[in-house]
């Protein structure tokens, strides 16, 4: 609903418009994976490709599109110093997603199991009409790798308690890194706690 019809508008940004008429992206791929089964362990390895058309991306707006009533005035602003992006979103793109994903978990006894997770993920455009510069670049917003580990005990009185650490590498808000649109690497603590009641 947001990507038909929301109008985001921001006097430091500038101003991003839905797009009622958007297609559903189509998505064709296949995968194949080995699982492995020895005792308390257990493992999967994936891999997968998948092709992607109708991608949903953006356009600048021209200047006749630009929207005046919402105080936003897209471009070069000399008051403020700064450049406001005005953009809508559009069906263009085309992509391809291939990668590697790792899930291991060893129940190691007493209630406690250990679990590890890899994913490498390798998205990129193979064309942009809207920016022909793009194809060959990665998608934005989907990191190239994925790392985690994660411990739970399960034997006080029908409680869980888990931690999970994991560790993302950088990804980008556009497909050009030069613009400096970067998520930096981090490291994602996550502690939780259940309880059965029955």
């Amino acid at each position: 609903i947001d990507q038909l019809y929301r109008i985001y508008a921001d006097t430091t940004a500038g101003i991003y418009e839905g797009n009622p008429f958007l297609q559903s992206e189509t998505l064709q791929g296949g995968e194949i994976g080995l699982d492995i089964n020895r005792g308390s362990f257990r493992s999967q390895l994936t891999a997968y490709e998948t092709t992607i058309s109708n991608l949903i991306t953006q356009r600048n707006l021209t200047p006749a599109e630009n929207p005046t009533a919402l105080g936003v005035r897209c471009g070069y602003d000399a008051a403020s110093f700064t450049y406001l992006t005005c953009t809508r979103l559009i069906n263009a793109a085309s992509a391809v997603a291939r990668g590697l994903e790792l899930e291991s978990e060893w129940g190691i006894g007493r209630g406690i199991s250990a679990g590890f997770g890899f994913t490498y993920a390798d998205s990129r455009y193979t064309a942009n009409p809207e920016d022909p510069t793009a194809a060959g670049q990665r998608l934005e917003g989907v990191p190239a790798y994925n790392i985690s580990g994660r411990v739970a005990y399960d034997a006080l009185a029908d409680w869980r308690i888990a931690t999970d650490l994991r560790w993302v590498s950088a990804s980008y808000g556009d497909a050009h890194p030069q613009d400096h649109l970067i998520q930096n690497a981090h490291f994602v603590l996550d502690v939780s706690g259940s309880r059965v009641v029955s």
